[in-house]
């Protein structure tokens, strides 16, 4: 019986056990996560924007959108849908939404962190020389165009604009003002929902003012391509806000009177006209349900009879 002798050589040397039936496991690559950077954000959402040019299709566009915009916002809303290509605009939405808004990104308490040698955004709110309707119009068409773009932007709008409005009080009369006028027309073009209002509502805004004086800032933008009809009915559809309006004035004032008198001053007598209609088609109904419970009780009296 012949026997098959040993390999030997260089191959024998190398060979190796296996064990039959095992699976044998190579370990992954594992991915290290990066750190959340907001400020290298804002570096890099700068600097991309600064950077970026026009293309010739874009220079030769839709003449129609260009009358929107002035040059230098068409080149920034365009540098803005671009760099949403290369950055991660739905990991850091909103550090881009306060970099819109303020320029720059925010630290807790709403302390604006410094821009440093980075140039400030041209579209900010913050930066309107005026705070005027038209002005701020042309930066939120800006941003209008990279949430349409980037639909998922619109909801994390909502979130950053309800944690931006409570921090009024740090910032100056003049970019309150812009920021309101931002908030009415953000509503006139359906971005935001109208429960943002819920955040001037807090105890430190109201009682010096501050929420009312926005207040007016919101409805004067908003009104500015909708009716005052339309405004209520989106205000009652905000958990009611159409019969809460008395609560943004400071305590002291907190009556038909003064809400007449200052939106009166403010040339929205068309407001406070519908509003006081409102209270009193309000007050009716109360009393007719009122009156209708009474009858009821009667009814009810009646029927169990008196018993000395």
């Amino acid at each position: 019986m012949s026997t098959q002798a040993p390999a030997t050589g260089p191959a024998a040397s190398t060979q190796k056990p296996t064990l039959s039936g095992v699976r044998i496991r190579t370990r992954k690559a594992v991915k290290k996560a990066t750190k959340f950077d907001p400020v290298q954000f804002r570096n890099e959402v700068l600097t991309l924007v600064s950077a970026h040019e026009l293309s010739s299709d874009e220079e030769s566009g839709d003449e129609a959108e260009k009358n929107e915009l002035d040059a230098e916002f068409e080149r920034v809303a365009s540098g803005l849908e671009a760099a949403g290509q290369k950055l991660d605009y739905r990991r850091y939405g909103e550090s881009l939404i306060e970099i819109f808004l303020t320029g720059t990104v925010l630290d807790p308490g709403g302390v604006l962190v410094s821009l440093g040698e980075n140039p400030p955004l041209p579209c900010r709110v913050f930066g309107s020389p005026d705070g005027s309707y038209e002005d701020i119009k042309k930066r939120v068409e800006v941003f209008n165009r990279v949430i349409r773009r980037y639909k998922y932007l619109q909801k994390i709008s909502e979130d950053v604009m309800e944690n931006v409005i409570q921090y009024l009080n740090k910032w100056s009369p003049a970019e309150g003002k812009a920021l309101g006028t931002a908030v009415g027309v953000f509503m006139g073009y359906g971005l935001l929902p109208f429960t943002v209002l819920r955040s001037l509502m807090k105890d430190h805004l109201v009682k010096d003012g501050t929420a009312l004086t926005c207040l007016t800032f919101v409805l004067k933008g908003y009104l500015r391509d909708n009716t005052v009809a339309h405004l209520f009915t989106n205000l009652a559809k905000a958990n009611g806000m159409d019969q809460k309006l008395l609560d943004f004035l400071p305590p002291n004032k907190r009556d038909i009177t003064h809400f007449e008198e200052h939106f009166t001053k403010e040339d929205m007598s068309g407001l406070v006209e519908v509003f006081a209609k409102r209270r009193r088609n309000l007050e009716k109904e109360r009393l007719a349900v009122d009156m209708k419970l009474l009858v009821l009780e009667e009814k009810n009296w009646r029927g169990g009879g008196f018993r000395g």
